[in-house]
């Protein structure tokens, strides 16, 4: 783990409730930002997160669309162009191998 180093990658999240459909999150790395799976809001709007260093914290979601509070059709992609928290996730969820 080099980039993000094991600080800056999470390892395990909350998923929401309403998207729970297998064992894993699965996060768009491409732009335009697009939401595949949901993340928690368990937490006041906000969702915990554990870290590959053995950290955990609490991030508040700040774009509205992030914070889903009914079921979610399946199907596309909601695209979310410029979702300061799908970017946020992006930035601690991978790195093109180098």
């Amino acid at each position: 783990m080099v980039k993000p180093d094991p600080s800056g990658l999470w390892v395990f999240i909350d998923e929401n409730r309403y998207n729970i459909n297998d064992g894993a999150f699965a996060l768009s790395m491409t732009l335009p930002t697009e939401m595949i799976d949901w993340p928690g809001t368990y937490h006041n709007s906000s969702c915990g997160l554990a870290f590959a260093d053995g950290h955990s914290e609490i991030h508040r979601w700040l774009d509205g669309c992030t914070r889903v509070t009914a079921r979610v059709a399946s199907g596309p992609h909601l695209q979310t162009p410029n979702n300061p928290d799908i970017l946020w996730l992006q930035a601690r969820t991978s790195a093109l191998a180098q």
